[in-house]
């Protein structure tokens, strides 16, 4: 039952026309659209429905709310979307390629760059499939409602979406049709909180909430401040927002497959999981056992609620599965019996503890799923932000993987609060919360062209001053969009002047205690002491701010700041660093030197990560194809770091032995301290005195000093030290990897004075200038 007086007040005393709009929950897993309708005559009640989307399965035409997010491309070539995408992966009609004819979850890998190279024209990126996905519902919507023209509409984002992953969604929104714009995206915990207060009692006040949306893709935190308004509406501020965290319900099914099902199905062939490649597993094993592990997760979960409801423990559960499974590798095809197709509450307990581990903050970037603790984007932004759990009015859960009963137990247990639901987890419609908040706050706009939760720009944002001053650029609490209107050179303005005529203008901003930008812009030729300059600020729905510094002689400067003052951190570096070399190597005209330079970074990469099959397949290619004397050391080297991270040390030995026996002599050095590292003195031993002929660097006398001493001879290793520390020279001059031995022989001979050196001089090649620039004087306050 919606509460529309609560929510809109007035706003539905003003006759009008009738209005029509759409809130579109843009999932990772599944996709929703809630119309929402207004007949503009004082009185009538507003209508919400969550629209069924006609979709092809098994059975016939089906129309049911949820979609799906997922696109596929049969063995005839059709592109289906929705049901008939996801079943058409397990009666046979197609094998699943991850990004050649099967896109799942692609939502994850918006905004980074990521392409599909191998897929059919027009399914491309990550845009393409989330497009095909809205021209569906799209579709659908239009079927039931034929004469409807939508006044706007609104989409869904997770609330930390940087810039390019929401431009991306709106350009996706475009293509399929719909007139969206940048403030027409609500985050995903906002709408939550709208659907929240829509079915829940009016309340007064200034509250505290955390909202954790942990869906199907992501695990999204958003600590909000909400004020209900007098006259209907929310005032809210983002207080806090957690990193982008790239966790969710399809990784637990992933987990569930690989974990426990993919050795079941070893184990009932008679094979080793450990025979079956990366491509094996990824391309065909895994996303066929996805769904059956789904299937066992959902009947679990749903068992437990029913336990909870009851009071009853259910620590002794078990589920089976609904049929035989059957898989098809390379010609060979695996069985699984029905029979042996279960999951207890303690196998779930197991593979769902590091998810919700309050102590593993880290997450793991696995090659077939990631494995994160939910706590670590809440405990983070917390911390950030300064609150801490006491400080909480609500910690609300959303997103289906919420409705697991360990994890509402988990974050009640470790927060110390009670946790409550959008929408309780064994009402059915639970799936389409995020989707009403959206079509909420898309009735709102429609009718007044203002929104229900209006985002408020929260404390001052200043710039501080040659006086040590700080002066407002946008003052606290301020509605948003600001300034409303227009921006002109009056609007959001404050004038400065310059203090110094030798260096840059120093720009400065804080945010609350907070500083959250500092940059040296250069001046223009001929400025001098004196000149003034002006500071235009806006600050538009989504806290995107934008600078424009103009100096005297029309000449700009223009700087953007994404939620200043709210904790986000981008996405992992050296995950969107994967994606864009995935993407180089799939490109069928790159060159080969530069492919082969790609697969020896991703090796380096995907090592990095823990993502050991993906980097032994990349470092056997850069093996088959080295040429050059330079690439055979690199490949050498990579191929055996690569299979020393998987557990293979000795044939990384062996590959270490055929990269030398090809010329590759500098990585006896390598293979010697690798060997030194495990104990294997003597076989390090004889690389090293080998070594030593063709490079007798301090380095190599350093590590020869270590074996030596390994293997007892404490009289040969001094020696071999004070050879070192000759070698090595001045630490003041050394380079990084000089340092790292200096070091190792300062400790090994006692040289307390070389250590404090050493300290000096790592001191120095770790000093970082400040911003440099002149601050300058500024009038107060903003014009």
């Amino acid at each position: 039952m919606i509460n529309w007086t609560g929510l809109f007040g007035p706003t539905l005393e003003k006759p009008r026309k009738r209005v029509v709009a759409l809130g579109i929950d843009l999932g990772t897993t599944y996709t929703t659209v809630t119309r929402t309708e207004w007949s503009g005559v004082p009185g009538d009640t507003p209508t919400l429905d969550v629209v069924p989307i006609r979709q092809w399965t098994t059975a016939g035409l089906d129309s049911v709310p949820i979609v799906p997010s997922v696109v596929a491309v049969t063995n005839s070539g059709s592109v289906v979307v929705g049901l008939e995408a996801t079943e058409s992966a397990l009666n046979g009609e197609l094998s699943p390629i991850p990004g050649k004819n099967y896109f799942a979850a692609t939502k994850n890998e918006i905004g980074l760059r990521r392409q599909y190279p191998r897929a059919p024209h027009g399914l491309q990126s990550p845009v393409d499939i989330a497009a095909h996905i809205l021209k569906f519902v799209l579709a659908g919507v239009r079927e039931s409602f034929p004469d409807d023209v939508w006044d706007r509409v609104v989409v869904t984002v997770p609330a930390s979406f940087q810039l390019g992953q929401r431009a991306d969604t709106v350009e996706a929104a475009t293509r399929a049709g719909l007139s969206v714009l940048p403030n027409d995206l609500l985050d995903e915990p906002v709408a939550a909180l709208l659907t929240r207060m829509a079915t829940a009692p009016t309340t007064q006040g200034t509250h505290r909430v955390a909202v954790v949306d942990f869906g199907g893709g992501t695990c999204d935190v958003a600590l909000l401040e909400h004020t209900q308004r007098a006259h209907g509406g929310v005032d809210l501020e983002f207080r806090g927002t957690s990193r982008y965290c790239r966790l969710g319900g399809s990784d637990l099914d992933r987990a569930i497959a690989v974990e426990h099902l993919l050795p079941r199905l070893a184990k009932a062939n008679g094979v080793n999981a450990s025979d079956w490649d990366y491509a094996g597993k990824a391309a065909v094993l895994i996303p066929s056992l996805a769904p059956v592990a789904e299937d066992l997760k959902i009947k679990l979960s749903g068992a437990m609620r029913r336990r909870v409801r009851l009071g009853q423990p259910y620590s002794d559960l078990v589920v089976h599965g609904s049929s035989d499974f059957a898989v098809t590798l390379r010609g060979a095809t695996y069985h699984l019996d029905h029979s042996q197709i279960s999951l207890s509450t303690a196998e779930f307990d197991r593979i769902l503890g590091p998810y919700l581990d309050a102590e593993r903050l880290k997450p793991r970037f696995g090659e077939y799923f990631e494995q994160g603790s939910v706590f670590a984007p809440l405990l983070e932004v917390l911390e950030r932000t300064g609150w801490s759990s006491e400080s909480l009015d609500e910690l609300l859960l959303a997103g289906g993987s919420s409705a697991l009963p360990p994890v509402a137990d988990a974050l009640a247990n470790q927060l110390g609060v009670s946790v409550s639901y959008v929408i309780a987890p064994e009402r059915q419609e639970r799936q389409t919360e995020v989707g009403i908040g959206a079509g909420l706050q898309a009735l709102a706009l429609a009718i007044s062209g203002a929104p229900l939760a209006r985002a408020m720009s929260g404390e001052h944002l200043q710039m501080l001053a040659a006086d040590g001053k700080w002066h407002d650029l946008i003052p606290a609490n301020q509605p948003l969009p600001f300034p409303e209107g227009p921006v002109d050179y009056l609007s959001g303005s404050v004038s400065g002047s310059i203090t110094s005529a030798d260096e840059g203008l120093k720009v400065q901003l804080r945010k609350g205690p907070l500083t959250v930008f500092t940059e040296e812009v250069p001046l223009p030729a001929g400025t001098s002491i004196g000149d003034v300059f002006t500071v235009r600020t806006t600050m538009d729905t989504n806290q995107l701010v934008t600078l424009e510094i103009e100096f005297s002689n029309r000449h700009r400067h223009t700087f953007q700041i994404e939620r200043p003052g709210t904790y986000v951190s981008n996405p992992n570096v050296i995950r969107e660093k994967i994606l864009e070399l995935e993407a180089v190597v799939s490109d069928p005209d790159i060159e080969p030197d530069d492919l082969w330079k790609a697969r020896y970074d991703l090796s380096e990469l995907y090592t990095r990560v823990g993502h050991h099959d993906k980097a032994v397949a990349s470092a056997e290619y850069v093996t088959k194809k080295a040429a050059s004397a330079s690439q055979i050391f690199d490949a050498g080297y990579v191929k055996a770091a690569a299979l020393t991270a998987r557990g293979q040390f000795d044939d990384a030995v062996a590959t270490y032995e055929a990269a030398i026996d090809d010329g590759a002599i500098g990585l006896r050095f390598t293979l010697a301290y690798m060997l030194e590292e495990r104990g294997r003195y003597t076989e390090a031993l004889n690389q090293i005195e080998r070594y030593l002929p063709v490079n007798p660097g301090g380095a190599a006398h350093a590590l020869r000093g270590l074996i030596l001493k390994g293997l007892g001879r404490d009289d040969d290793a001094e020696s071999a030290f004070r050879v070192a520390r000759t070698n090595l020279g001045d630490p003041a001059t050394a380079t990084s990897f000089e340092r790292f031995w200096l070091t190792v022989v300062a400790k090994q001979l006692g040289d307390t004075a070389l250590l404090t050196k050493l300290k000096a001089s790592r001191l120095t090649a770790q000093d970082v200038d400040d911003t440099r620039g002149a601050l300058p004087v500024l009038s107060l306050g903003v014009k």
